[in-house]
């Protein structure tokens, strides 16, 4: 068999060369396409992370807040005579806090009661209501009748005077939330009553 001709040999050569420059821009396109895709989905994915964190923020924002500043007595205790306790709710936030319902208990006891959401979903609720944005009123009021042997109590330090409860409701966006609280007095010369040291916490949605 005869050679072929040089310059066959030369075309041949040239179409060696000229397939494997195609295969390596084929490799670099397909590279070069795969890294796109790559940055396309981080970005989608940022993307979707910032929505997330956005519509967070604003229900955050945006939500109800419901609060209690205080709890007070109209009067200083009085042996025989019923105290009546008076509880402020604020709402810090700019929306409403919607289907409000409050339980609460007064009792005068040696040890702080179990203040805790589901203890008090046995008690009957005391009222339901819509609290308005940025709004601070006197909610709820409760007589307890003191007697003289628990007034006798108060003042030696032995017992204390609590108020203490559980308040849920609802926000613009549907969430339901609630707080428990606890307030207490050994002093009956005064009407402010003071912090639980536990008892008061609030949900995490």
């Amino acid at each position: 068999m005869s050679e072929p001709p040089a310059h066959e040999k030369q075309w041949r050569e040239d179409q060696k060369t000229h397939w494997k420059r195609q295969i390596r821009l084929s490799e670099w396109l397909n590279r070069i396409t795969a890294a796109g895709t790559i940055i396309a989905l981080a970005a989608l994915i940022f993307l979707y992370i910032q929505i997330n964190i956005a519509k967070t923020a604003l229900k955050t924002s945006e939500r109800a807040w419901v609060t209690i500043p205080g709890v007070t007595l109209e009067a200083p205790i009085v042996a025989d005579q019923k105290a009546r306790v008076v509880a402020g709710l604020r709402n810090s936030s700019k929306s409403p806090a919607l289907q409000m319902t409050i339980r609460h208990a007064v009792a005068v006891l040696s040890s702080m009661p179990s203040v805790d959401r589901e203890s008090f979903l046995k008690h009957p609720t005391d009222s339901t209501s819509i609290l308005g944005p940025e709004t601070t009123y006197h909610s709820f009021n409760t007589d307890y009748l003191v007697t003289t042997d628990a007034m006798r109590e108060i003042a030696s330090k032995r017992v204390a005077f609590y108020s203490y409860g559980l308040i849920e409701y609802v926000d613009i966006f549907g969430t339901s939330h609630w707080l428990t609280f606890c307030f207490l007095t050994n002093d009956i010369t005064i009407t402010n009553l003071f912090t639980c040291q536990r008892g008061n916490d609030t949900d995490k949605n």
